[in-house]
């Protein structure tokens, strides 16, 4: 079987190393575009698993056999098993390899503060970048991209912009994208706005964050405004279109109206975020209609009505919330119980808590048993 066979089995390999087992076994001699294919399918199949021991054996196999054969020498690979390394979360594996390299190149560095961005490793992201400036390579727009998320202050983040200007990097719609984020993340709003207003491309993601900007800042009406702007552009709106509208606090019926006419009621996470935001303004009710309508169950929606019927002193319903989750398998967490105890004011309600904190005694936080004694003092049954 010819080499470039196996090649085309990686593209529908549930599992991709039993492929390049049997490549092994055929004494087909692996080339660079083998293992390129073979790290690709392994982090687009079912079985990936970030973090997973299995995968990490994977991984360490790979790099053994990359330095066995001498495929080692071609930087796209390394920087391959090296993004590989840092989406599994081994961090110190990725910096490593990208240390041993005889050769880099910007694809290289950008991996590497990528990787560190997306594990929580700001300082790291932001020090390699310095890192590559030193060495002379010259950073281009996936790069800034890449490090926008690791900025922790606004100053760095004006830094970083600053430098794009002046290295003349040019803007597309997803660098623009990711500072006008990053502007509303710091509340500096005013920036996010002439960013956006700049930009001569705007697609879904743009309005998206532009939506969501408003949202951070809780300016629910501009939300609508700017959600309204882009369908007289003719755009369709996403889910998240939906999901950043209501992250803004908007009126709950505007927004359903919405998701009913764009198709999202069959959204699992649309409209478990509909159902919190009708159980955070108070239509409880219709949160509880809503979520009982909806075939998939959550944790999350369900709190949020249990949490709204407390806040109302309804604490009868509110148990009758938290006892469903215990029917229907779901297991309740130390939020929904707080928010039962919540609700508790009367002496009367305290065997209901007390019952509730039995029912969970397997989660393992001592704020339920705190709430339970505020409980006791504030309804002088201590």
């Amino acid at each position: 079987m010819k080499l470039f066979s196996f090649h085309s089995l990686f593209e529908t390999a549930r599992c991709p190393l039993v492929i390049f087992r049997q490549l092994l076994d055929a004494n087909a001699s692996p080339s660079d575009v083998t293992f390129s294919l073979l790290i690709k399918a392994i982090l687009s199949s079912s079985s990936f698993a970030c973090g997973s021991s299995t995968t990490r054996l994977q991984a360490s196999q790979i790099q053994t056999q990359l330095m066995k054969r001498g495929v080692d020498q071609f930087i796209h690979v390394n920087t391959a098993l090296i993004d590989l390394y840092m989406k599994l979360g081994f961090t110190s594996h990725a910096r490593q390899m990208f240390e041993d390299m005889s050769f880099r190149d910007v694809v290289s560095w950008n991996v590497m503060i990528c990787g560190y961005s997306q594990n929580g490793y700001p300082y790291d992201a932001l020090q390699l970048f310095v890192h590559m400036i030193r060495e002379s390579f010259r950073p281009n727009q996936t790069t800034i991209i890449n490090l926008i998320p690791s900025c922790q202050l606004i100053l760095q983040g004006r830094s970083i912009h600053g430098f794009g200007i002046k290295a003349g990097l040019g803007w597309n719609p997803q660098l623009n994208n990711a500072l006008t984020s990053m502007y509303a993340k710091y509340d500096d709003l005013e920036a996010s706005q002439l960013i956006f207003e700049e930009m001569a491309e705007k697609n879904v993601v743009s309005w998206n964050t532009m939506i969501g900007a408003y949202g951070q800042n809780g300016l629910s009406d501009k939300a609508i405004l700017c959600f309204k702007d882009m369908l007289k552009e003719g755009l369709q709106p996403s889910s998240v279109t939906m999901m950043n509208l209501m992250s803004a606090n908007t009126v709950p019926e505007t927004v359903h109206c919405y998701i009913i006419k764009y198709g999202f009621t069959n959204d699992a996470s649309v409209i478990t975020s509909l159902v919190c935001l009708y159980a955070k303004q108070g239509f409880t009710d219709m949160a509880k209609l809503l979520y009982n309508y909806h075939p998939t169950k959550v944790l999350i929606s369900l709190t949020a009505i249990i949490s709204s019927y407390s806040e109302k002193g309804d604490i009868e319903s509110a148990v009758e919330c938290f006892t469903q989750t215990l029917q229907l398998d779901i297991k309740p967490d130390a939020v929904a119980l707080i928010s039962v105890l919540h609700g508790i004011t009367d002496p009367s309600h305290l065997a209901i808590g007390c019952v509730s904190v039995i029912e969970v005694t397997s989660v393992k936080d001592t704020n339920h048993n705190l709430r339970l004694s505020e409980v006791y003092l504030n309804t002088s049954t201590w």
